[in-house]
């Protein structure tokens, strides 16, 4: 009998694992999520592209956002946050850390309370500060917020450091009724809380991740943000990645498209124009395949490598 019950608490334990969900943002020419089951973002004020050489040792497209702008995620529709549990993961830069940045508001812009810069120091305003400046002027960094719902508590990581801990007890730092986040715009224009900079990734995950998973997430920043990691990647974007029956390929330009498999074989040939396209995979095979994007113009080629499941 004994066997039988440790047999039962297994299958019961097991069945109530719930998967996570992540939804990936890299700004690759667009607000949209690369899976495309999570929402586009909202930009408050039109943002730009901009191909950049980055510190994690990847060259690729980020957002470029202007003082007093910003980009809100809408979970109205998924409701992955609403148990107050989550991980934020951000890779950005501010033009200027003097004073007051907002980095995530999470009540619409309706209140002070949120995630700030504070002159290079990391904030839960009001109720934390860290002990050490980490941010700088026009420099990139990754920066992680967590949060247990159950539990309340809370982590704030810059790079692969701890940069505080705090506990959440009213809920301050879950969003609203409005289930909106908002990141890098203040509810507060005045006393230079403004500020421009550029983002190149933002993930918003409905679980807690611990230390080791941030340090490990870290140190493989540039894997993890190699959508269009190749010199003139602002012709296209390719998603979802891994992908499923369909293709998405946003261009920019007309392009010429090739989809080869890894014998060299063409399994596809076409030369869209500008805009966006889906190219149906039913018949694939799943394995690795290369989408080669042409922009006979500017001379540039570009190459992706897709997982089709």
């Amino acid at each position: 009998m004994k066997k039988i019950y440790l047999l039962l608490f297994i299958v019961f334990s097991v069945c109530t694992v719930t998967a996570q969900t992540t939804h990936r943002y890299r700004f690759g020419g667009g607000l949209h999520e690369l899976s495309a089951k999570g929402p586009v973002l909202g930009a408050h004020c039109a943002g730009s592209y901009k191909h950049e050489s980055l510190p994690a040792g990847i060259s690729k497209n980020v957002y470029r956002f202007e003082k007093g702008c910003g980009l809100a995620y809408d979970d109205n529709s998924k409701n992955i946050l609403s148990s107050g549990s989550y991980t934020i993961e951000m890779y950005f830069k501010l033009d200027t850390i003097s004073g007051y940045k907002k980095l995530i508001d999470f009540d619409s812009l309706s209140t002070d309370a949120g995630f700030y810069n504070q002159s290079g120091k990391l904030v839960l305003y009001s109720t934390f500060t860290s002990a050490d400046s980490f941010l700088g002027d026009n420099t990139y960094n990754y920066v992680v917020v967590t949060r247990d719902g159950t539990t309340k508590r809370m982590y704030v990581y810059v790079n692969n450091k701890v940069a505080g801990t705090l506990f959440d007890s009213t809920g301050r730092y879950a969003y609203g009724t409005d289930k909106v986040l908002v990141f890098f715009e203040d509810d507060n224009g005045t006393g230079g809380e403004q500020t421009g900079g550029s983002v190149a990734m933002i993930n918003i995950s409905d679980q807690v991740m611990d230390s080791n998973t941030i340090k490990s997430n870290y140190a493989s920043l540039a894997n993890r943000m190699s959508i269009d990691n190749a010199p003139g990647a602002s012709v296209a974007e390719v998603y979802p990645n891994p992908v499923g029956d369909q293709l998405h390929i946003s261009t920019t330009v007309a392009a010429d498209i090739t989809i080869t498999d890894v014998t060299g074989r063409t399994t596809a040939a076409f030369s869209p124009s500008q805009g966006k396209h889906t190219v149906p995979l039913q018949s694939y095979q799943p394995g690795i395949y290369f989408v080669k994007l042409s922009d006979k113009a500017a001379g540039a080629n570009v190459i992706y490598k897709i997982v089709k499941q």
